[in-house]
C-alpha cells in the first residue's frame, strides 16, 4: 500500500497567461500528513484496471491514475497487466492534489513493483505529462514551485504544525478560477521569498503571517463560505488561514491540537462541509 498524501500551497502567485492558455505560478508549497491509500499489483491479464471507493470517479482512461499506468506501461513493454485500487480520503476539486498524488503513487509504485530503470529525476519528467501538480507530489515535502508548477527547488524542511483542513460543500472549477483571475484585483500579493525565510527560520507564526493565495478572491467571490471557513479558523486560534490552491478547502495552523480538536469540532458544528480533517506537516521521504 503506497499513501498518497495531499498537499497546500502556502503561498500561491499568478503571473501572466502563456500562448498555450496556461497561467505561470509561484508557489511554496508544502506535503501533509492526509492521504489516500493507494495499492498496485500485477495480475495475469493484460490490462489496466483501477477501482475506487467512489462509485462517481471514472476508471477507465478518463482517471489520471489510469493513463499513468497506461504510459509506463507501453513505454516499458510491460507484460503483465496492472490493477490500482484507490481508497480516497482527500476531497476530490478540493485543491490538495488529490488526483495528481494518486498518480504520483502509481508512477513510483509501478517503478518499484516491475523494478523500472529510470531515476527520480526522469519520475519527474513523467510526471510532468500528466499533471503541473504531479512532480512535486512525487517529490513531496517543502518546495517552491514554478511555471506550470512543475518546477521545482526543494526547501528547508517545514516546522511541525497541526492542520486544520476544512473543505464546504461546494465545487471550485479551477479552470473557471484562472478565468475569472485578474492581477490587479488581487488584494495583496504573496511574497514567497518571506515564506521561504520564515520556513528558513523555522517561525511558524511568521509562516502563517505570510499566507497569500492570489486566486482567492475569486474563489471567495463564487463561494463566501470559504471565507467564513478562514475566519472561523482564525476566531478557534488559528495562527493563519488559507485556501489552498484554486479551492475549495481553506486550513489553518496550529501549534497544539487542543486548539486545532475545538476548531475542528466547531466548524463540524456550524458550518455546511463536505470534509474536516485535522493532519500535521509531513516531511520529505529520505529515498525515492
Amino acid at each position: 500500500m503506497l499513501k498518497s498524501r495531499a498537499k497546500i500551497n502556502l503561498t500561491l502567485d499568478v503571473a501572466g497567461k502563456r500562448p498555450d492558455g496556461y497561467h505561470e505560478i509561484t508557489s511554496v508549497m508544502q506535503t501533509v500528513s492526509l492521504y489516500d491509500s493507494v495499492y498496485i499489483k500485477k495480475i495475469n491479464k493484460d490490462v489496466i484496471t483501477v477501482k475506487t471507493n467512489l462509485p462517481y470517479l471514472p476508471s477507465d482512461e478518463r482517471n489520471i491514475v489510469y493513463k499513468a499506468a497506461k504510459y509506463l506501461k507501453e513505454n516499458f513493454n510491460l507484460k503483465s497487466g496492472i490493477n490500482i485500487e484507490l481508497e480516497k480520503s482527500i476531497p476530490v476539486s478540493g485543491g490538495l492534489a488529490g488526483g495528481s498524488g494518486n498518480c504520483a503513487a502509481v508512477i513510483t509504485g509501478v517503478k518499484k513493483l516491475f523494478d523500472l530503470p529510470f531515476s527520480r529525476g526522469e519520475a519527474l519528467d513523467i510526471g510532468k505529462k500528466f499533471g503541473a501538480d504531479v512532480p512535486f507530489c512525487i517529490a513531496r515535502g517543502t518546495a517552491l514551485a514554478k511555471g506550470l508548477g512543475e518546477i521545482l527547488t526543494p526547501l528547508t524542511p517545514h516546522p511541525d504544525a497541526f492542520v486544520v483542513l476544512i473543505t464546504p460543500d461546494v465545487i471550485s472549477s479551477t479552470a473557471e478560477v484562472f478565468a475569472g483571475f485578474d492581477a490587479a484585483k488581487v488584494p495583496a500579493a504573496p511574497d514567497s521569498d518571506a515564506m521561504i525565510k520564515a520556513i528558513a527560520r523555522r517561525d511558524l507564526r511568521g509562516i502563517a503571517r505570510n499566507f497569500r493565495n492570489s486566486l482567492e478572491y475569486v474563489t471567495i467571490n463564487k463561494h463566501p463560505v470559504i471565507k467564513d471557513i478562514k475566519d472561523a479558523l482564525l476566531k478557534k486560534k488559528a495562527l493563519g488561514a488559507l485556501m489552498s490552491g484554486s479551492g475549495s478547502t481553506a486550513f489553518g495552523y496550529f501549534e497544539n491540537k487542543s486548539d486545532a480538536y475545538a476548531a475542528l469540532r466547531y466548524i463540524k458544528r456550524n458550518f455546511k462541509i463536505r470534509a474536516a480533517f485535522l493532519s500535521r506537516i509531513f516531511p520529505a521521504p529520505k529515498n525515492f
